[in-house]
């Protein structure tokens, strides 16, 4: 049979020390906030097309000549 565990509950641990002040730190923005603001979409691509397609710029490259060939075929 197995013994219950007993976790005991320490709430002054929950709490930050007084000697982790972050009220003077130097925040840091998110370097994608304002793509993800303007509708844009993060989309995984697998580590073999990363090789072909290292930057956003490439893929996005990519697909408007994938929808220009298309456009031109129908």
């Amino acid at each position: 049979m197995k013994k219950a565990v007993h976790k005991k509950k320490h709430s002054h641990l929950d709490e930050m020390l007084p000697e982790y002040d972050f009220s003077k730190a130097k925040r840091v923005g998110n370097k994608y906030f304002k793509k993800l603001k303007n509708g844009a979409n993060l989309v995984a691509i697998d580590p073999e097309l990363k090789k072909s397609f290292p930057t956003s710029e490439a893929v996005n490259s990519a697909l408007r000549k994938f929808l220009q060939i298309k456009q031109t075929a129908a």
